[in-house]
């Protein structure tokens, strides 16, 4: 019922105190597991370092390279400040994804 004051059963004393521990098989596994995830984690990231690398260059590259004012050579300058804008996004988006 909402707004009602509702109070948790007590734990019988027994129960849940000591939970059995793992084998030493179970554990092997488990860290096995681990492993293959933090390796799965690693490439992902080196990856990700890439890809800063990449489109950082890239947007670098745009920034040192020859101004393309709007709306000029038929609206290829658009696309061109776009990309350059899109190289930007991509740069930080592989940088924040690096500590996520």
């Amino acid at each position: 019922m909402p707004g009602s004051f509702f109070l948790p059963k007590p734990r019988s004393i027994g129960r849940g105190r000591h939970q059995r521990r793992r084998g030493i098989l179970a554990g092997l596994a488990m860290e096995e597991s681990w492993r293959h995830a933090r390796g799965w984690a690693k490439k992902l990231a080196i990856v990700d370092v890439a890809g800063v690398v990449l489109w950082g260059g890239a947007f670098v590259l745009i920034l040192l390279g020859r101004r393309c004012p709007s709306g000029a050579f038929s609206g290829w300058c658009n696309a061109y400040n776009v990309s350059s804008a899109a190289a930007c996004f991509l740069c930080v988006a592989f940088g924040v994804s690096v500590f996520f």
